[in-house]
């Protein structure tokens, strides 16, 4: 193992352990190597890791010939000082040598996600057992996609019996760089994550890329619903596929507007997990001021010239069509309750109080409306035309 650090530049021999509720666990003696170490550290002190402690561990075993651990925080400072390392990482990438005279003309991987449901699932799948030949078992069942184009653009995904949904894709290399391909999974179950209304995790991928095959595994983490504020209407029988599709190769791309698009979901998700009403209420809302102050690159500071409504406005004159005009002052409106509410709020049960139920329904309203609205903020960011 060998990772770059604050302190230094380290090395060593150690172990890996892997429990799937867990994810990684590293364990190494070091030795360090780089500038003398100053004359005082601080240890045990709270505060934010700085980002010259956030490291890339890379590995290499008998088993495969390089893994890397992204991102990980290492600040816990005594530990190294004594050269010595323990840690838990959420995922890590394996990669391994292919024999590079083989012409492929497309990316090609496999993934595994979590889900919570599959009911939008429609493509019919088939399944065979047979044993010495004998056809034990037969089953048809509407829990599957398939999407191609004529370009030679293939997703296929079939959902299996313990929560899971099995993915394989090929993208032309004409069209798609390495990058984009490697991403294809993870753009996948963000798209299906917003159609359906629940957060889909990513927890293995594979692909052959140039020259090496990478693997990717994650911490299990468990799909959760949107419930009532999913982008788009509960109860849809099926995921339009060529929504999905496009919605796939829009975040395929990791451009501007796909990361903003990414946390609009991924901070509906967050409002989603909440308990407490009013932390919900506020973080729905505080999303629109954050999209829009993306958007027109407008960061908060002291002297800030920002208003909302005029964002918004512009918002729609840019990304949606007229007939959406009518919409924005409900929009403000909804954005305005829940924000100015939340920011001011009070414990009340009474028939004026933020708790009273008057005062929750007209919220949950709010939200409902908001979160519908975000999901069309997402398409509109994506390229869909002519949204209504």
């Amino acid at each position: 193992i060998r990772f770059d650090h604050s302190l230094g530049q380290f090395k060593g021999r150690g172990s890996l352990a892997w429990q799937p509720q867990d994810g990684f666990h590293v364990e190494a003696f070091l030795t360090r190597a780089g500038k003398p170490l100053p004359p005082s550290i601080g240890v045990g002190k709270i505060g934010v890791v700085p980002r010259s402690d956030v490291c890339s561990l890379r590995m290499k075993s008998s088993q495969f010939d390089q893994a890397i651990a992204p991102r990980v925080a290492l600040d816990d400072t005594l530990d190294l000082l004594q050269n010595y390392l323990s840690v838990n990482v959420d995922c890590l990438v394996f990669r391994s040598s292919v024999d590079a005279s083989r012409g492929h003309e497309h990316w090609s991987g496999t993934a595994l996600l979590a889900l919570r449901k599959t009911s939008g699932l429609t493509d019919l799948v088939e399944q065979e057992v047979k044993i010495s030949g004998e056809r034990v078992r037969h089953s048809r069942q509407r829990s599957g996609v398939s999407m191609n184009d004529d370009d030679g653009q293939r997703t296929i995904a079939r959902a299996l019996d313990d929560g899971h949904l099995e993915v394989h894709w090929a993208l032309p290399k004409s069209r798609w760089h390495q990058a984009q391909a490697w991403r294809w999974p993870d753009a996948f179950s963000t798209a299906l994550s917003i159609l359906s209304g629940q957060h889909v995790r990513l927890l293995y991928r594979e692909a052959e890329l140039a020259h090496s095959r990478r693997t990717e595994v994650r911490k299990q983490a468990p799909s959760t619903s949107l419930d009532y504020l999913a982008p788009f209407l509960e109860g849809r029988d099926t995921v339009e596929k060529p929504t999905l599709q496009r919605l796939t190769a829009f975040f395929a791309t990791n451009s501007r507007k796909a990361k903003l698009a990414r946390t609009i979901f991924l901070q509906l998700s967050e409002a989603a997990n909440q308990n407490n009403w009013q932390v919900k209420s506020l973080l729905v809302s505080t999303i629109l001021e954050g999209a829009l102050r993306t958007v027109g690159e407008k960061p908060f500071g002291k002297k800030d010239a920002f208003k909302t409504s005029s964002a918004l406005s512009q918002f729609q004159q840019t990304y949606l069509p007229p007939s959406w005009e009518s919409v924005i002052p409900k929009v403000l409106k909804s954005f305005g309750k829940l924000r100015d509410r939340n920011a001011h709020p009070d414990w009340l049960v009474g028939k004026r109080g933020s708790l009273s139920p008057e005062q929750i329904t007209q919220a949950l309203d709010d939200m409902i409306f908001l979160s519908r609205f975000y999901g069309y903020m997402i398409l509109a960011l994506a390229g869909f035309k002519d949204l209504q």
